[in-house]
């Protein structure tokens, strides 16, 4: 398939969306790149969209550090208490979700080192990280979410 400057489409939406020969040009979607360095692998991966797999690899969605930034909650901070509740945060160090984690580790570590990078976690890991992102209960691990009045 080709564009009108007669690169191929897909090139062109790389470009479009900030990466250029591997590299990204923007901090926009840095979250989803470290999951899709490319845009090209995200079109031919099948994956099964869930709003807790979504959230996890866009970080748009009902983490605090999310609603935070809009100004819906009053703060960031995830119920743990140990720092602010970004997807990072809920992947690799959240104490409210150890059990789930150790899983996730237990699966990962049989062919890959842990924490293993977020791309091949999507890729080569991905029905174990599935996994987790589904057990992962925001509506509860936020239940004291305080809403900005």
């Amino acid at each position: 398939m080709w564009g009108e400057r007669g690169t191929n489409v897909i090139d062109e939406v790389n470009i479009t969306f900030g990466v250029y020969n591997g590299q990204s040009l923007t901090t926009k979607g840095k979250i989803t790149k470290d999951y899709f360095p490319e845009v090209t692998e995200r079109l031919i991966t099948k994956i099964n969209i869930t709003p807790n797999l979504t959230t996890m690899i866009t970080g748009h969605g009902n983490t605090k550090n999310y609603l935070h930034r809009f100004k819906i909650i009053d703060s960031p901070e995830c119920p743990c208490g140990h720092n602010d509740q970004t997807t990072d945060h809920t992947l690799l160090e959240c104490t409210l979700l150890s059990k789930e984690r150790d899983s996730l580790i237990s699966a990962v570590s049989r062919t890959d080192d842990w924490p293993t990078d977020k791309h091949k976690l999507i890729t080569k890991q991905y029905k174990a990280f599935t996994r987790f992102t589904n057990q992962i209960s925001f509506d509860k691990l936020n239940v004291h979410n305080t809403l900005m009045t």
